[in-house]
């Protein structure tokens, strides 16, 4: 193997023959070899990284779960709220009344439709999320 010192001797005399557009060529494939080594190295860093991670958390799991502290049930992500409203217009389209109005939802509204109407009637016919203020026929467990 040449030193770098003498690739880059030879490179020089090399590249002195050449024509401007040999040149350029020649340099778009390093450049071309240059991003390959870097996209390599890139996904190595990041499986690297991703293994690291989870020795880290198996390890501190392990320890949480020692002193009784599920850590990952924790960080596992919330359910999905189920849907409140559909679009009268498309029923396929609904909105659960969490985050941002859907557009059909906003549109409705701006054209006199209730948003009453648009909720999705439950098994029993009284629409989600609505509170009840009659009692109910069965007991609680709770004293109150």
């Amino acid at each position: 193997m040449i030193s770098l010192e003498e690739f880059n001797y030879q490179f020089d005399e090399i590249l002195s023959t050449l024509t401007y557009q040999e040149v350029i060529a020649i340099r778009k494939n390093i450049d071309d070899f240059v991003d390959a080594k870097k996209d390599a190295a890139k996904v190595s860093l990041a499986n690297r990284l991703a293994e690291a991670r989870k020795e880290l958390e198996a390890k501190f799991d392990a320890e949480a779960k020692e002193i009784g502290v599920d850590l990952l049930a924790e960080n596992k992500a919330r359910q999905k709220a189920p849907p409140v409203y559909q679009n009268l217009d498309d029923p396929s389209q609904t909105w659960s009344g969490r985050g941002k109005r859907p557009q059909w939802f906003t549109k409705n509204l701006a054209n006199g439709v209730t948003d009453e109407s648009m909720r999705i009637p439950t098994a029993t016919g009284t629409p989600t999320d609505t509170p009840t203020d009659t009692p109910t026929d069965t007991p609680t467990d709770t004293p109150f």
